[in-house]
């Protein structure tokens, strides 16, 4: 028979290059879509060889990822490789697959040296037993409480922030905190009010982004730095992998990579069409004039009447009045420089007014137009005096506001203001934050603590005592999250809660162990006397079957936020780490094998007094 392999990438992967080689050299490599993610050698007359190979996925704008499968002689060979979230969320960037295609715990360091990689780089899924010690304290580095949460621009009230009214889903995924905001009518569209991110981290600061809601879901990534507690990074994209590749390409793309958006996705994502600017969502129009900003050759038969329109009507947005200023300054040869300054200059004035961009590359090219503007003015250029003193005010306002911006990947944030130094004629961002986001203008999306490289959930009142601790707060995160069939899957929300300071009790099957599944708990000491660090263990017997991205709700008690929250497996384990100072009953669900797990924390024995004594 043949050996024929027929390899199929990440289903998430937005766009990015895949190269697939061994020992004789590069078998395959191409600029992969979502449409377009398949390898199959029987396309070609020539055999493939048998052996090791390595595929690297190297999505644009994103730590590559790579996996080392074997080619079996006179096989038809199928390769499906898992999620491209799940690949990354196993805290290496390599991966082994066995002839199964599974992820393995095990690989071939022969094979590793094969491919110029030293075995000691080579890490594979964590396999643990019964019998090891998590480690929970050894880290000699301070925590800080951080906190995530959601506002919504009051309808018609610029500035005036309120709960955000979508549904939200919230996991870890590694050491990545991932949420994901469902598309929903009331809180999406031209017309709703626009939509913030604010993330506070203990003494460090407060920084926010808007939030795109994009047709078919918004994904949010933060992650802690390895390298300090005091700082996160902050990734806001599209779920749809299609829509997803426009913005890394805006990002991170090059020429090539812009030409296969033009080629390949715009067509099926049609954001432009003959009946118009989709209402519902801005956003996607709004990248595509980006994108063909950055890359005019590319995108140069274009018709760009579009994105005067887009700007009419997408006033609250900063990036459509930008990508509309630099449109005027293109077209200056057929309108005069006069009147396109002018334009332009009427357009970046409504981009300041708007607020904060969406998109880091707004900003830069923001930058770009009001500096070169800016040059004229010096220059004696601009005519007239009203627009040279607009052009004037709009430079020295961005360069005073720059102490307070970040980019993120292709996010924009900003900073929090210090209102104190402000009075004292200083901008500078706020570094007193207590890690705590203020209610009732904020949906608490997520409270906890974070350290350099991880996350840990905490119970959303920081370490304060005080009788809220057992009242049913009623956020938007403890509310159950729509589109995820797992979660909504789960026998446990058809059933009567249990007592009211323990509405997990019960509910669950009572058990802590069945079905070659099991939750324990470990406890370890905080700097607080009245607080104690627990580790939630799921943990699945060897004869259970776990691939890569597989993943566990823990349902806890309604004070945290968010009070569920999903888990992915590392190897045959799935922990979250939370603090608390009073018992409560955990219930788990395992969604691919349907099972149920429940237990009560105040019941073990190795419970220190405060989680036994509630």
């Amino acid at each position: 028979m043949k050996t024929t392999l027929y390899l199929e990438a990440p289903p998430d992967l937005s766009i990015g290059t895949v190269r697939i080689s061994n020992e004789g050299g590069t078998l395959a490599e191409w600029t992969a879509t979502p449409d377009d993610r398949v390898f199959s050698s029987e396309e070609s007359s020539e055999e493939i060889a048998p052996g090791p190979y390595l595929v690297e996925i190297s999505p644009a704008g994103v730590a590559a990822q790579s996996v080392i499968f074997d080619v079996e002689e006179g096989k038809a060979n199928t390769v499906t490789l898992p999620y491209f979230s799940a690949l990354s969320s196993m805290g290496s960037n390599t991966a082994f697959l066995n002839a199964s295609s599974e992820i393995s715990a095990r690989f071939d360091r022969n094979q590793a040296v094969f491919f110029g990689m030293e075995p000691s780089a080579i890490m594979t899924l964590p396999v643990t037993t019964q019998t090891e010690k998590l480690v929970t304290d050894e880290a000699d580095f301070r925590e800080r409480r951080l906190s995530v949460g959601l506002s919504q621009e009051k309808s018609g009230q610029r500035e005036s922030w309120g709960p955000f009214n979508g549904h939200s889903r919230a996991e870890l995924a590694g050491s990545r905190l991932e949420i994901s905001l469902f598309n929903d009518e009331a809180s999406s569209g031209s017309n709703a009010g626009r939509v913030r991110i604010s993330i506070a981290i203990e003494g460090s600061r407060v920084e926010r982004a808007l939030v795109p809601l994009y047709r078919g879901g918004t994904t949010i990534s933060i992650t802690p730095s390895a390298l300090s507690s005091a700082d996160v990074s902050l990734e806001i994209v599209p779920a749809d992998p299609m829509l997803r590749a426009v913005i890394r390409a805006l990002h991170a793309g090059v020429p090539e990579e812009a030409r296969v958006i033009r080629d390949k996705v715009l067509p099926k994502l049609r954001p432009l069409s003959d009946d118009g600017l989709p209402e519902d969502d801005p956003w996607s129009v709004i990248l595509v004039g980006l994108l063909s900003t950055r890359f005019p050759d590319t995108f140069r038969d274009t018709n760009g009447e579009w994105v005067v329109r887009l700007a009419d009507r997408a006033m609250f947005a900063f990036d459509a009045q930008v990508v509309a200023a630099h449109y005027a300054i293109m077209q200056a040869g057929k309108s005069g420089q006069e009147t396109a300054v002018k334009t332009a200059v009427q357009r970046l004035a409504k981009a300041q007014a708007a607020g904060s961009p969406y998109y880091a590359y707004a900003d830069e090219l923001f930058s770009e137009l009001i500096s070169g503007l800016n040059e004229l003015r010096i220059a004696e250029k601009i005519g007239d005096p009203d627009v040279a003193k607009a052009v004037h005010r709009m430079f020295v306002r961005y360069q005073r506001e720059l102490s307070l911006q970040k980019k993120s990947g292709a996010t924009f944030i900003w900073f929090r203001r210090d209102q104190e130094a402000l009075r004292n004629g200083l901008l500078i961002p706020d570094r007193k934050s207590s890690g705590l986001l203020r209610r009732p203008d904020t949906s608490i999306i997520f409270e906890g603590r974070i350290a350099s490289g991880r996350v840990s959930l905490g119970n959303g009142q920081g370490r304060q005592k005080s009788s809220r601790r057992r009242q049913l707060v009623g956020d938007l995160a403890f509310s159950p999250p729509s589109g995820d069939r797992s979660f909504e899957e789960c026998p446990a929300l058809s059933r009567e809660p249990g007592p009211r300071n323990d509405p997990n009790k019960g509910r669950f099957g009572g058990q802590a162990s069945t079905a070659g599944f099991s939750v324990t708990a470990t406890f370890a000491k905080t700097d607080d006397e009245d607080w104690t660090k627990i580790n939630l263990i799921v943990e699945a017997e060897r004869s259970i079957d776990i691939e890569l991205g597989d993943s566990v709700w823990f349902f806890l008690h309604p004070t945290f936020s968010p009070a569920q929250l999903k888990v992915l497996f590392r190897g045959r384990r799935a922990v979250l780490s939370t603090e608390a100072y009073g018992g409560f009953t955990v219930g788990v669900w395992v969604p691919k094998f349907k099972v149920e797990l429940e237990l009560n924390l105040a019941e073990l024995s190795l419970a220190p007094s405060v989680i036994r004594n509630r």
